[in-house]
């Protein structure tokens, strides 16, 4: 019984699968053919990609160089006469005013000398004043033929000799009483104190190589960088005048960039040259010239000159916008039914994240922003305009 109706059931099952098989098999194709329709669709699609127009702005570089900074003054003080350091009455980096006493040398040495030379023309005065009475007595005597001429022409040259020794006297205290002055240390300029090289109690003197300090005028500030000689001739020939320094007059005013890469905000102007090449290094040294109101500028620093390079109704493209083939700068340009097309241009300077170019586009030329190393010349994408700020700016700059 149970075998029979086994056998029934899988009969059944048979024939309904032979009756639905047909059905089965069309429902497969046409799942298969829906995939592969999805699948062509997706490899047929048109790639998009950003691109700008070609346009003229102003674009402003910068060429760079090392700079040292110095005060306009910067005056090394020495001690004009020997001794030991008495006092020091400022402390480095302290502001100073012209005729402010800095140092206080001990002078007892130099007074003692300042009274000798006192004494030394009250001597050369008595001896003056007995000379001239010699010579007062004898003259009526020679007008009397009492004495001879010859008497009164010695007293006069023991005169003459006794006024010499007193002017002497004078010199020789004149320059002590000097030498005593010189003890207290004096500014000569207004400004600021820098590193003070001695202490209290050391012996110093006119013959040593350390000054005592530097005092520097930083009001202004002049800033020393070197530039080579083609560097020079380009500049000259950009900006051109009577002479070099009126060539240097006629360049726009220049930045200075601090250690910290910050840019000073005042901007300052060449205003002089040594005039000469040197032979060893092929350079020429240049002064740059900048106001220090607030005295956040240092002598001894060093930062960077930037001089601008001004290009005024100048063609540029993103430095991610381009590729290069052989040593040579290439670009897509968008061709007839948005076809990509490599196209060679020449490079004049590179100024941020731009490119000037010199030759190779004109006004209008649509050109691939990014995903230049994705496509291949002839490829034909679908072309999204944007701006050439978004895409100089984009953080996709691995992806370029």
């Amino acid at each position: 019984m149970y075998k029979t109706n086994a056998i029934k059931s899988k009969d059944f099952a048979t024939a309904i699968g032979i009756k639905y098989l047909p059905l089965l098999i069309l429902s497969i194709s046409l799942s298969l053919n829906s995939c592969k329709k999805e699948e062509g669709n997706q490899w047929n699609q048109t790639p998009s990609y950003p691109v700008f127009k070609v346009d003229k702005k102003e674009y402003t570089g910068y060429n760079t160089y090392s700079t040292r900074l110095e005060g306009i003054q910067d005056i090394e003080i020495r001690a004009k006469v020997g001794g030991y350091i008495q006092e020091i009455f400022v402390d480095e980096g302290a502001y100073v005013k012209k005729g402010q006493i800095l140092i206080k040398l001990e002078a007892n040495d130099i007074n003692q000398s300042a009274n000798a030379a006192g004494a030394a023309i009250k001597t050369a005065e008595a001896n003056v004043n007995t000379a001239q009475i010699e010579v007062d007595r004898l003259r009526p005597l020679v007008e009397k033929n009492i004495v001879s001429p010859v008497q009164l022409e010695t007293a006069k040259a023991n005169l003459l000799s006794a006024q010499a020794q007193l002017n002497q006297a004078n010199s020789l205290y004149q320059g002590n009483v000097a030498n005593v002055a010189y003890t207290a240390i004096k500014s000569p300029i207004d400004g600021y104190i820098g590193k003070i090289n001695y202490r209290k109690g050391s012996l110093v003197g006119p013959a040593d190589i350390t000054p005592l300090t530097t005092v520097s005028n930083t009001k202004e500030i002049y800033a020393y960088f070197s530039v080579s000689e083609q560097e020079l001739i380009t500049l000259t020939e950009k900006f051109k005048g009577n002479s070099l320094a009126q060539n240097l007059k006629n360049i726009p005013e220049v930045k200075l960039q601090l250690a910290n890469k910050t840019v000073y905000k005042l901007s300052g102007k060449l205003e002089a040259s040594t005039g000469k090449i040197n032979p060893i290094t092929g350079a020429i040294q240049l002064r740059a010239k900048f106001n220090n109101p607030n005295r956040q500028l240092l002598s001894g620093s060093n930062g960077t000159i930037l001089i601008p390079n001004i290009y005024t109704d100048a063609i540029a493209v993103p430095a991610l916008s381009t590729f290069e083939i052989q040593g040579k700068k290439m670009v897509y340009v968008l061709s007839q039914g948005d076809t990509l097309k490599g196209k060679t241009i020449q490079i004049e300077d590179k100024v941020g994240r731009y490119y000037i170019v010199k030759s190779g586009l004109n006004i209008g030329d649509k050109v691939l922003g990014l995903g230049v190393s994705k496509v291949y010349p002839n490829t034909v994408i679908a072309p999204q305009l944007a701006s050439m700020d978004s895409i100089a700016n984009s953080f996709q700059t691995v992806f370029k």
